[in-house]
């Protein structure tokens, strides 16, 4: 699935990232779009989880590259998405009330406006109160019933994030910079959560630029261009030509199921 996601990603990437593109595969196998996007939700919380047990790091490097103007500001911009999730997260597990409130609010707002029907406002805002209930019940099943699966998850994620990091290392190093092993994983354990969090990593560039901030720490400026190149090929070209086959084939079985 995460192969399918960066096919589509590349091939549409205005709004089809690897979030939407999972809740979509989700949804084509008969789940509904509420369970799809809990799911999905998990998947983009435990790397935030992630990224909170690893705050310490924060101090751990920010004494050798405290002078680095463009790390830092890829630092701030991580912070935005990471405290939107873990915010929206709270909300629909533990105080959803308050999520229905805005919800009601929002649709008595806009049911004022003369352009929209009253009725299908309402209906919609039903809906989606719905769709709250029934998102917060899946996630708690996972978070109650299912806890060695999300434990699975947390460690194929640990394991898929592992093997970035020792990718852009292993290219730093190819060019001949001895960089070290250790606080270059805490520096990308940092940076990471802004790649998942991006609504649109296909097109979107943020991958690159995530990358471009981790090499110009080791690099000089002349060699970042061909370095981020090189980092793509494998993280992103490579895979995307393995999921244009299991996506082919994905859609293939469909096809002749329904025949």
């Amino acid at each position: 699935m995460r192969l399918e996601g960066t096919l589509v990603s590349s091939v549409i990437p205005l709004l089809a990232g690897t979030v939407s593109t999972h809740t979509y595969l989700l949804h084509k196998e008969k789940l509904r779009w509420s369970e799809s996007i809990a799911i999905t939700i998990l998947r983009s919380v435990i790397p935030m989880i992630l990224f909170l047990i690893n705050i310490p790091i924060l101090f751990f490097v920010s004494g050798g590259y405290a002078e680095k103007n463009f790390f830092n500001q890829i630092l701030r911009a991580v912070s935005i998405p990471i405290i939107g999730i873990i915010v929206f997260f709270i909300l629909v597990l533990v105080y959803p009330s308050i999520l229905k409130k805005v919800i009601v609010f929002i649709s008595d707002f806009m049911s004022r406006i003369k352009l929209i029907n009253k009725n299908r406002m309402v209906n919609v805002t039903r809906k989606l109160l719905t769709e709250v209930d029934k998102f917060r019940k899946i996630i708690l099943f996972f978070v109650i019933k299912k806890k060695f699966a999300l434990f699975m998850a947390g460690f194929w994620i640990f394991a898929a994030f592992t093997m970035d990091y020792v990718t852009a290392i292993l290219i730093v190093r190819g060019f001949g910079f001895n960089i070290p092993w250790i606080q270059a994983l805490a520096v990308q354990a940092l940076m990471k959560p802004i790649i998942y969090s991006a609504p649109s990593p296909g097109g979107a560039g943020i991958w690159e630029l995530v990358a471009l901030g981790f090499f110009s720490l080791y690099m000089p400026k002349y060699m970042l261009g061909f370095s981020v190149f090189l980092w793509r090929i494998f993280l992103s070209y490579l895979p995307l030509v393995a999921g244009m086959y299991f996506f082919y084939r994905e859609f293939r079985a469909d096809s002749v199921q329904q025949g």
